[in-house]
Parts: C-alpha cells; sequence; structure tokens
C-alpha cells in the first residue's frame, strides 16, 4: 500500500508539471511486470541507414531498468522535430529483458530484433494513451 501511495504522489507531482511550455513532452512507463525489465526510446534522429534500431548498444545512460511495479518517464525535447524526423512520424520505444541484454551482444540483439517489446508511436497515438505506456 506504501508503495502504490508513493508512486501515486510521484506520478501526481510529474503531472502537474508543464511539460508543454517548455517544448519537453514525457512519456510516462508503467512496468505491469513481476520481472525487472530495461526501457529505451530511441533518442536519436532519423537514420535512413539504420531504420530500425540504434547502431550501438545504450549504456545505462541511454536505458533505464525498471523494476516490477514502476514507473518512470523519459522526457522528449523538440517532439515536433523528434516525430518529424522518421519517415512514418513514429518515434521507437523498446522494452528488454535484461537476461537478454546479459546474454547477447548489442549485434546479435540487433540481428535477430531481440527485445520483448517494440511500440512504434506518433505524437497524436501518444495524445490518446495520455502519454502513458503500461507494459504489457
Amino acid at each position: 500500500m506504501n508503495k502504490k501511495l508513493s508512486l501515486l504522489i510521484v506520478l501526481l507531482v510529474l503531472i502537474s508539471c508543464n511539460w508543454e511550455e517548455s517544448g519537453v513532452k514525457a512519456i510516462y512507463f508503467y512496468n505491469n511486470m513481476v520481472d525487472t525489465i530495461a526501457v529505451t526510446v530511441d533518442g536519436r534522429f532519423y537514420d535512413s541507414n539504420n531504420p530500425n534500431m540504434f547502431d550501438s548498444l545504450p549504456n545505462y545512460g541511454h536505458y533505464v531498468i525498471v523494476k516490477p511495479n514502476n514507473m518512470f518517464y523519459y522526457e522528449i525535447l523538440a517532439p515536433d522535430q523528434y516525430f518529424n524526423s522518421f519517415p512514418d512520424k513514429k518515434g521507437k520505444i523498446y522494452i528488454f529483458s535484461l537476461d537478454t541484454l546479459n546474454k547477447y551482444s548489442w549485434k546479435e540483439i540487433r540481428e535477430s530484433s531481440n527485445y520483448l517489446r517494440r511500440y512504434d508511436l506518433s505524437q497524436h497515438e501518444l495524445d490518446s494513451m495520455n502519454w502513458t505506456i503500461t507494459y504489457p
């Protein structure tokens, strides 16, 4: 009960921030699994030579470990520019198993698309989801 109350308070504080005025949007992620996951948003601007995933392994500064029943948020600076940089106008979000990140090289992960889930979402789709993603 205490964790849920704390999470609710944090979420209310974050939602009260006026992201719109600062040119920043925040995507909120909630891990509704019993396992810890790693989440990363493809923060690069689109590169036609690599349309599906990062060129190199995101380090701990680029993906976030989210424990069961916890949440985090990821800020997208200049969201219009970010979404418009992709031909399909959709940002890319990846959910990984920690086991996968520990067992396989980034090259193997990329070649086999070895992630739990990939979200390709437009600004409009995120608006309709209130910029909140619950996994799974």
